[in-house]
């Protein structure tokens, strides 16, 4: 009941991307996470987009983000955090949820949020050293030498305390801009660099119920599924999707270093 109470006087952010057609899964996250996501708390939804949202209310804040392409979109997700950092401050907590998540029953913010000595919370999704896939070469900026932690993060399940979670925007982001100006890309973009920032924090353990595949079976009792992308974008369009045209100059830039 102590931890209940805490989280009803808490103000939690919570960032989302939706950029291009990805917009198309922001209704259904924004109907589920309004009613499912931390009850108890205030929660206000920070959105990055290029374009007008299909539905929202007083409880969404939209930023514009022009599309800049895969992997780019996902890469630089980090980029638009620190952007409007001033204004995140506010809250207590910010999380970050990938586009594709659907809260389907309610998650108290205490099963989630990271409290005590835990600055940061993250989703686990492998402990077999065999079977991690971290950036293993040294000259990234997200090399881990495998066999040397003992968990693999999903880079789109996470959060934390506000100020160790810009602190992680701002890590994450210099690694970016530090990785693609030596001319490379991380092996899972921003997966890579945020298991990389992780591997020597405390972080809030997460399991599967935060972020299941909405076609598997276990654990059977989610707090999130994950839509698959096919069913919502349509399975033609994903096949074009990481060669299609973009002029932002980030592609330029990814070029011009022979990045693909």
């Amino acid at each position: 009941m102590r931890e209940i109470y805490y989280f009803i006087q808490m103000k939690v952010g919570i960032l989302y991307v939706a950029i291009g057609r990805y917009t198309a899964f922001w209704p259904e996250f924004y109907k589920s996470a309004q009613v499912n996501l931390f009850p108890e708390a205030e929660k206000q939804f920070i959105v990055f987009s290029d374009g007008e949202l299909p539905v929202s209310g007083p409880d969404v804040t939209v930023h514009h983000n022009d599309d800049m392409g895969w992997p780019l979109n996902t890469l630089m997700r980090y980029d638009m955090f620190c952007r409007i950092a001033p204004e995140l401050e506010q809250y207590d907590y910010l999380v970050f949820l990938n586009g594709n998540c659907k809260i389907v029953r309610p998650l108290p913010a205490e099963e989630f949020l990271p409290t005590g000595e835990e600055d940061y919370c993250a989703m686990c999704t492998q402990t077999d050293p065999e079977k991690m896939t971290h950036e293993h070469r040294p000259e990234s900026e997200a090399y881990v030498a495998k066999g040397s932690v003992p968990r693999y993060w999903a880079g789109g399940i996470n959060g934390g305390k506000t100020a160790a979670f810009l602190a992680l925007a701002r890590e994450c982001s210099r690694m970016a801009h530090a990785d693609l100006s030596a001319g490379i890309m991380p092996l899972w973009h921003d997966e890579s660099i945020v298991n990389k920032f992780l591997s020597d924090k405390h972080v809030k353990v997460l399991d599967r119920r935060m972020g299941r595949v909405a076609t598997h079976k276990t654990p059977a009792d989610p707090y999130i599924i994950l839509r698959r992308k096919d069913d919502v974008l349509g399975r033609g369009w994903l096949r074009t999707f990481k060669g299609r045209a973009h002029k932002s100059p980030w592609h330029k830039l990814l070029a011009k270093l022979g990045i693909k």
